[in-house]
């Protein structure tokens, strides 16, 4: 069964999708892709192959190519505390230490407290059983 394919090469371009050209060689349409990508504008690229049987008139389409540009992040997009820390916000043990310190000290404190709470319970239940003694007694 012959059938007949093209080569439709998309880009993106503040975020739709445009047709760019159509080919019909395949290595044509793929090179084409590459240079396209290299444009400042465009942030992706992809090459649909469709083929279309000649005797039944169907169409499958294909992805043969999909590029997405990676877009680094300048020290002008940075926000937020990574900006205020630099390298010591990209550290995370070096930046949580201090943290986890303070929350070792609030627990040993409620520790103590808890303690003392108890051992205040018992001398005053102690105090309580030596009245009941000396007045019985």
């Amino acid at each position: 069964m012959p059938t007949t394919s093209t080569f439709e090469i998309l880009s993106l371009k503040g975020g739709k999708w445009e047709t760019d050209s159509v080919e019909t060689d395949k290595l044509a349409a793929l090179r084409h892709a590459q240079d396209v990508l290299k444009s400042k504008y465009l942030s992706a690229v992809k090459v649909i192959e469709e083929k279309v049987d000649d005797e039944t008139g169907k169409t499958r389409s294909f992805i043969i190519f999909n590029k997405k540009k990676t877009l680094g992040k300048t020290t002008s997009r940075y926000t937020g505390p990574e900006r205020r820390k630099g390298k010591e916000w990209r550290d995370v043990k070096k930046y949580h230490k201090g943290r986890k310190k303070d929350k070792r000290k609030s627990e040993l404190y409620s520790e103590i407290i808890r303690l003392i709470v108890l051992l205040g319970g018992i001398l005053l239940g102690l105090i309580v059983l030596i009245m009941m003694y000396v007045s019985l007694g």
